[in-house]
């Protein structure tokens, strides 16, 4: 009986909140033949709506060879996020994994909306609000 494999790698990433980063994890495969990977995402601690993260649900890798699996990750709030990326192999049951820490750090200022105009005249300008999340968010006007 063979015992649990150790971890392949641990990526320790600096992100900026509310920007989407591309994580890069070379997965290799071990075997001769070309084997399909499903991969499995899971994310430490309590559940984060403000969390997004993705990646492929399988994809194949031929005989000894690597392929880079990008995760898609993306955090609106600042924190430490800690990863478990799974890739197996559904017709063996054999799989390897990674562990990617990734700090998110407050962003800077996204932009400046300067707004000048004559006196007496108006000047307005449109503003797109996206809300990422499942949840309902109220906004008012003070």
């Amino acid at each position: 009986m063979a015992t649990e494999p150790d971890c392949e790698a641990t990526f320790n990433e600096t992100i900026a909140a509310r920007n989407t980063t591309n994580i890069v994890i070379p997965v290799k495969n071990w075997a001769r033949e070309t084997q399909r990977f499903s991969a499995d995402l899971k994310v430490e601690g309590d559940e984060d709506p403000g969390l997004f993260i993705r990646g492929a649900n399988t994809f194949d890798i031929s005989g000894g060879a690597s392929k880079d699996y990008k995760l898609n990750f993306m955090a609106m709030r600042a924190g430490l996020y800690k990863l478990t990326c799974t890739f197996k192999v559904e017709a063996t049951g054999e799989y390897i994994y990674y562990k990617v820490n990734a700090t998110v750090e407050e962003s800077s200022q996204v932009e400046n909306i300067e707004l000048i105009s004559p006196i007496r005249e108006s000047v307005s300008r449109g503003i797109v609000i996206e809300n990422p999340t499942s949840e309902t968010v109220i906004i008012s006007q003070n």
